[in-house]
């Protein structure tokens, strides 16, 4: 018996197809994480991952950052130095609050960035071609659904990893 495999003897099938497809779902990202840094050249997965997360939400915080990338705030900041003297950030002082970092990417950094979601979102258009409008709707319904509970599930499992079982 695979002891990875729980027995199929609770929940109904549709979830247990649900549950498949998010595993296999997750092994695609977790492969293309792996391999993305090779694409842009000259950075880690960790700093790749930062990029992609400072172009989406621009003047984040190294605090953001860490809570993004589930890093102690310290290896944050330690990531975003690395990135600004590889010149692919600018940390910029919060006038009103010196002691406040504010992240963004460069051209550079945005431009590899960039070029990884782009073969992302080329993926995404490629499966989604031809889908319905109804089809699009029910899609995205079913998964906001499914990544509310996760996200439900994920910041009850840290509250408790992180020592705050109160959650």
């Amino acid at each position: 018996m695979n002891i990875e495999t729980p027995l199929r003897n609770t929940g109904n099938a549709a979830s247990w197809d649900v549950a498949s497809h998010m595993i296999r779902f997750a092994r695609a990202m977790h492969e293309l994480e792996r391999c993305d840094p090779k694409q842009a050249s000259g950075l880690s997965m960790q700093q790749l991952k930062a990029l992609l997360y400072l172009v989406q939400r621009e003047g984040s915080t190294v605090k953001d950052l860490a809570h993004a990338l589930s890093l102690s705030e310290a290896r944050a900041s330690r990531l975003a130095d690395e990135l600004t003297v590889s010149g692919h950030v600018l940390s910029e002082r919060n006038p009103s609050d010196r002691r406040q970092v504010r992240l963004r990417a460069t051209a550079v950094g945005a431009s590899k960035a960039n070029l990884v979601f782009g073969q992302r979102i080329g993926a995404l258009e490629a499966a989604l071609d031809g889908v319905s409008q109804r089809d699009m709707d029910a899609f995205l319904f079913v998964l906001d659904r499914v990544v509310v509970q996760l996200e439900a599930l994920a910041e009850r499992a840290a509250a408790v990893c992180e020592g705050d079982p109160a959650q």
